[in-house]
């Protein structure tokens, strides 16, 4: 009789020590996967949106349409393809002959691991970005300007760059393209 009452306690009291020894974050979200993170250092920095007009081989606004993720070289080195439907060009040598362009990101999510770079945050189908770019003729891709600092997603009215500081008022930004001339 009390070798069958002492399995029980023993098995609840296994748990609830096992219950209590999880860190909180275990159950913060559903969807947290593991994050490798990478830093890099960056050739140019574009301080304002006048440099980054300058800077920029290509200037679009649009739509983020889809992603894929794949390792490069290898495992270690991962990139995301993101498919982007052009709405406006602003600035590039394809303005009125191309709907939709790809453009290379480094990072994303692999094999159940969030690869990240810097501030780069990969763009999310569906949302809408002006991206001030770089072009690769020899594979026709392109890349944003110094990992993140092209990139702004638009929100009814702020332009949000993954670095906060660099946010601004949409009309803002829309004002400093407008002055350039293509």
């Amino acid at each position: 009789m009390k070798k069958r009452l002492i399995i029980p306690i023993g098995l609840v009291a296994l748990l609830t020590v096992g219950f209590l020894g999880l860190n909180s974050n275990t159950f913060s979200k559903p969807n947290d996967i593991p994050v490798v993170e990478s830093h890099a250092s960056w050739v140019k920095y574009y301080p304002d949106i006048k440099s980054l007009v300058e800077g920029a081989d290509v200037i679009v606004e649009g739509e983020a349409q889809a992603i894929n993720t794949f390792a490069r070289h290898d495992e270690a080195d991962i990139a995301t393809y993101v498919t982007f439907k052009v709405v406006k060009w602003y600035k590039g040598s394809d303005i009125k002959t191309r709907e939709q362009i790809t453009v290379v990101q480094d990072g994303g999510i692999y094999k159940g691991v969030n690869h990240k770079l810097d501030k780069v945050e990969i763009m999310e189908p569906g949302k809408k970005y002006l991206l001030f770019l770089r072009y690769a003729p020899e594979v026709d891709r392109y890349v944003v300007l110094t990992g993140w600092q092209g990139q702004f997603k638009l929100g009814l009215i702020k332009a949000e760059n993954p670095e906060a500081k660099r946010s601004v008022d949409k009309d803002e930004l829309y004002k400093e393209v407008a002055k350039f001339k293509n």
